[in-house]
């Protein structure tokens, strides 16, 4: 899936409607250098990710915190946030939240992205499951 605003990616490890239950969510998302994504946070859910690669800076509450590759960070349930790629690398982490099903809340509701299918898998063939155009909230994404 492909960011609206910016070059981000995403790829589901794990959905509803891939392990058959809203117990959890899963995936990898990779920012390219020097992209940012847009302020909000997400309520009723534990929220945390563990950095593969790059190096950046996330904002919990507006406080700078300095993240790089083995890094684990953990975002408090109604805790605005976004990330910030610094490196020349991308940035890629695996995500989670738990339970699957959350409420987001942007601080401006014109940069609530969207994540759009490209038509390919990982791997640029065919994709076995249709994930259709969604926005990054736990109660709209449940059916993906």
């Amino acid at each position: 899936l492909n960011s609206e605003h910016d070059k981000r990616t995403r790829v589901y490890l794990a959905s509803k409607e891939l392990i058959k239950n809203s117990a959890f969510v899963s995936e990898v998302v990779s920012f390219p250098s020097q992209v940012k994504s847009s302020n909000h946070c997400h309520y009723d859910v534990e929220h945390f990710q563990f950095l593969l690669q790059g190096e950046g800076i996330v904002f919990l509450d507006d406080t700078p915190v300095k993240i790089a590759k083995g890094d684990f960070v953990y975002k408090l349930d109604g805790e605005y946030h976004h990330v910030h790629n610094t490196g020349e690398e991308p940035l890629i982490f695996v995500e989670f939240f738990i339970p699957g099903i959350w409420e987001t809340i942007w601080s401006d509701e014109s940069k609530r992205c969207a994540w759009n299918p490209t038509g390919q898998n990982s791997l640029g063939t065919e994709p076995t499951r249709d994930i259709k155009s969604h926005i990054s909230d736990g109660k709209i994404v449940e059916g993906v």
